[in-house]
C-alpha cells in the first residue's frame, strides 16, 4: 500500500514537468509550421525565401501535393525547383500561405499538425484565393523537432473542409 502511494505521488509531482514539455514542444512545433508558412511565401517573383525550407525539413522529407487524380510526391530540392521554374515560365508570380487553424498530437517523438490554410495566388496576371489543408509530420530529432512530410489537398467544388478544421467565426 505504501509503494502505491509514493508511485501515485511521484506521477501527481512529475504531472507539471510532463505538461511543460508538452507545452515547449507545441510552442517548438508551432514556430517551425510558422517558419514553413513563411519559406514558401512570395512576392514579386523572388523566391529566396524557399531556401529556409531546409532550415525546418528533414534533409529527404517529402512534399505531396495530393490534389487531382494523381499525386505529386517531391523531395525538398524538387519542391524549390518546381516552384522557381513556375516563376521562370512566368506561371508564378507570387504566393502567400497562412495557418488558419490546427491541431496538434505529439507522441514521444513524433507528432502530426493537421493546418488548414489559405493561400493567395497570382498567377498569370490573375490572383485568387484557396484554403486547404496541410498533414504535417513531425520528428524530434537530436537538433529538435524537424518535418518529414508533408501532404496537403486544396478544397475544391466536390471537396469541403469539414468545419471542425475551420476557424470560428468572430
Amino acid at each position: 500500500m505504501k509503494h502505491i502511494f509514493y508511485a501515485a505521488l511521484l506521477v501527481l509531482l512529475s504531472a507539471p514537468a510532463l505538461r511543460a514539455q508538452s507545452d515547449k514542444d507545441l510552442k517548438e512545433l508551432a514556430e517551425i509550421t510558422r517558419g514553413v508558412y513563411e519559406a514558401v511565401s512570395f512576392e514579386n517573383a523572388d523566391a529566396q525565401s524557399l531556401e529556409q525550407l531546409h532550415r525546418y525539413l528533414l534533409p529527404k522529407a517529402l512534399l505531396i501535393n495530393n490534389n487531382g487524380p494523381h499525386h505529386q510526391l517531391l523531395n525538398v530540392d524538387a519542391f524549390i525547383f518546381e516552384v522557381k521554374a513556375q516563376i521562370m515560365d512566368g506561371t508564378l508570380s507570387s504566393f502567400h500561405e497562412v495557418e488558419l487553424k490546427h491541431e496538434t498530437e505529439i507522441f514521444g517523438n513524433v507528432a502530426h499538425r493537421f493546418s488548414t490554410y489559405q493561400a493567395e495566388i497570382t498567377t498569370g496576371g490573375n490572383t485568387y484565393k484557396i484554403m486547404g489543408i496541410n498533414s504535417i509530420q513531425f520528428i524530434k530529432t537530436m537538433e529538435g523537432w524537424k518535418v518529414s512530410s508533408i501532404a496537403w489537398n486544396d478544397e475544391d467544388d466536390t471537396l469541403k473542409i469539414p468545419a471542425q478544421y475551420l476557424p470560428e467565426e468572430k
